[in-house]
């Protein structure tokens, strides 16, 4: 089932909040090892996990929206309110002052969610649109953390913070300087020197079920590499450009969006995210959203390896 949500980061400033399994391009943290992640946060007294933060550039004007992953373990609390500060970069790594209302002077922005959220082994993607209006940021680092819980109680992160990272994310935005986007090579691979990942040129070619492409991912060889695996649904969807629409033999009703010079030759890529014993998440070209899927289907789905570079 395709799962309509409307275009991606629209102008208006709001929030809105999807469940996703998913992490950000920082990092090639499986959704395999959730578990361990989890145990291990609860271990340290602590009930907050944090699983990436991104910026996005939504249209042709100088919007950048925010996306974070995170989740709230305690099952024993619900939460009221969430407030995330952040500090915003540019390209040079350089700190850039923005400010945003209501929050008053803070040395970067603060941005919040109300629940109520429930305790769960599940991470939510929670994300700001419009958030600010510099053409110059690249990169966002969180500083701060402030819970609001229904039963009165608070509590704040900021000493524990490194402690409350997933394996793969580093809440750093140290040595991000751009040079020169995509760098194809001439071993079948193209590198993106923003976020740092290996893309296969071209994806697999064909309709391919969830499982085949696992399968196709993890057995490529580009470039000599043998470390090729599936893609997260925000890996992908760093491969996706609105103002650039294509049409494909595979599915011409519908105009896909895809940063060139990545060939794709169907609109829909699998991600490594699974749900529930079934489903998958797949990348949707056209839209720029993630949505779910029957792992047995295959018609226009493909497969597109990525790798991490150390």
């Amino acid at each position: 089932m395709r799962l309509k949500q409307g275009p991606p980061f629209k102008h208006t400033p709001a929030w809105r909040v999807a469940p996703l399994l998913a992490l950000l391009m920082q990092g090639a943290w499986h959704h395999a090892h959730g578990q361990s992640e989890f145990q291990s946060v609860r271990e340290k007294g602590l009930s907050l996990i944090l699983a990436g933060a991104s910026v996005h550039k939504a249209d042709s004007g100088d919007a950048v929206s925010v996306a974070i992953i995170w989740a709230h373990l305690d099952s024993s609390r619900t939460m009221k309110r969430i407030v995330f500060k952040v500090r915003p970069y540019d390209a040079n790594g350089q700190a850039v002052v923005q400010l945003i209302s209501p929050y008053g002077a803070f040395r970067g922005t603060a941005l919040q969610t109300t629940g109520p959220y429930e305790g769960r082994d599940d991470f939510n993607e929670t994300e700001w649109e419009a958030v600010w209006r510099n053409t110059t940021i690249e990169c966002l680092e969180i500083i701060d953390i402030e819970v609001d819980y229904t039963d009165g109680t608070s509590r704040t992160y900021s000493k524990e913070l490194p402690q409350l990272l997933v394996e793969g994310f580093t809440n750093s935005c140290k040595g991000i300087k751009k040079a020169g986007g995509f760098v194809p090579g001439s071993d079948g691979t193209i590198t993106d020197n923003q976020t740092g990942l290996m893309w296969a040129a071209q994806d697999n070619g064909h309709d391919v079920t969830w499982d085949e492409a696992k399968q196709f991912c993890e057995k490529y060889k580009g470039g000599g590499h043998s470390d090729w695996r599936m893609p997260t649904s925000l890996e992908l969807r760093s491969l996706y450009d609105e103002s650039n629409s294509r049409t494909l033999d595979c599915d011409p009703r519908w105009p896909f969006h895809a940063k060139p010079p990545i060939l794709l030759s169907c609109h829909s890529v699998w991600s490594c995210e699974t749900e529930g014993p079934v489903e998958a998440r797949y990348f949707y070209f056209v839209d720029g959203f993630a949505h779910t899927e029957d792992r047995s289907a295959s018609i226009h789905y493909r497969a597109l390896p990525v790798r991490s570079q150390k």
